[in-house]
């Protein structure tokens, strides 16, 4: 389980977060001490556990968040209770954001949808949104016009332009332009689900994350609204939401990418894993900015969310953990039955309580 050590000395002077962080440096000490801890009863081990707590302690966006974890951390009596609740927030937290690759499924949609209308002759989106109408496909024509129908990560223009010279021409004002198929990124994703037709999706008005996965991202956000923001059909807000190329689009799903403020309103740096390979052909900065003030750009409370779930998952190795808790799944074909398959059945059982909306 690689990962970054935590820094030291203890980055939090004085305090509940100064004293929870202290608690995470020790956890972490022990398994460098007693190598094969982690394997124990299936649980995910003291260091990763350490790291999960210690740089969220360090990433949530919200300073209440970071009080809220303290003391949780604080609570604990034992070292198994703070790995207990590291993979609570593993789960609530990381996994709400990290997608496995091709897990994620677009609704397919009828033909008469095929292509999007003109931007004249949509409904307004905020008609839309009140009347809880919003849908994948509604949501991504919006964002194509508040985009300019271009990917704001590396500046490419939605090849769907070059079939209406009319579009084209109002768009590029005949300039020469490089050009990708466009697909519409959440920034908070949906929980993943098997496909669905348009009107199943439509009917779908509940679908949403559970309560303990809202009542993580409102307390890490600061945002007592999220919920109501976000739940069911609201997912698709444009606040949410993205235009991105393919490529990058995974990249953000899998948390390989992600967004970090400038001093300018809606401009970002991107940032990577591996700043060479992920974010040297991207725009620095990337600016979100809109076509029409009815058509929000996304929301930096989303972005912060996304871009300390990214940071955490990839400083702890968190995310190469659920990678390989993917790939093992994948690879299983019984439970063995000598309990050493816990932790698999564990993940797994937690992944389809989550798709069932069970708390």
């Amino acid at each position: 389980m690689p990962g970054t050590p935590l820094p030291r000395p203890n980055p939090h002077l004085a305090g509940a977060r100064h004293e929870a962080y202290e608690r995470c440096l020790g956890l972490e000490c022990n398994l460098i001490r007693t190598p094969g801890m982690q394997e124990a009863n299936g649980s995910i081990g003291p260091v990763l556990a350490a790291r999960v707590l210690g740089y969220l302690l360090q990433e949530i966006p919200a300073e209440t968040g970071k009080d809220y974890l303290a003391n949780e951390v604080n609570n604990c009596t034992t070292g198994e209770e703070m790995e207990l609740l590291a993979q609570f927030y593993i789960n609530a937290f990381i996994l709400t954001f990290k997608r496995n690759l091709g897990a994620e499924v677009i609704p397919e949609r009828s033909e008469h949808l095929s292509r999007p209308p003109r931007d004249d002759q949509m409904q307004s989106y905020h008609d839309t949104l009140k009347r809880d109408k919003l849908d994948y496909w509604t949501s991504k024509k919006h964002a194509l016009t508040r985009d300019c129908h271009r990917c704001h990560f590396t500046g490419r223009y939605d090849a769907e332009l070059l079939r209406d010279n009319e579009l084209l021409d109002q768009y590029t004002s005949g300039r020469k332009i490089k050009v990708a198929y466009l697909e519409m990124a959440y920034i908070i994703p949906e929980p993943v689900r098997t496909s669905k037709s348009i009107r199943e999706e439509a009917s779908d008005a509940e679908h949403g994350w559970t309560p303990a996965v809202w009542a993580v991202l409102s307390r890490f956000s600061n945002r007592p609204d999220l919920p109501g923001n976000l739940n069911g059909q609201k997912i698709h807000r444009l606040e949410n939401v993205v235009i991105m190329e393919p490529v990058a689009h995974c990249a953000l799903n899998a948390l390989r990418i992600w967004l970090e403020p400038t001093p300018v309103q809606n401009e970002y740096t991107p940032r990577s894993v591996h700043d060479g390979a992920w974010v040297h052909d991207m725009l620095n900065p990337v600016i979100f900015s809109s076509t029409d003030p009815e058509l929000p750009v996304p929301s930096p409370d989303y972005i912060a969310l996304h871009a300390a779930c990214a940071k955490v998952a990839n400083l702890s190795g968190a995310g190469q953990y659920v990678e390989s808790m993917w790939e093992d799944i994948e690879a299983a074909r019984v439970l063995s039955t000598d309990g050493s398959s816990s932790m698999l059945l564990s993940f797994a059982l937690n992944r389809v309580a989550e798709r069932a909306g069970v708390p």
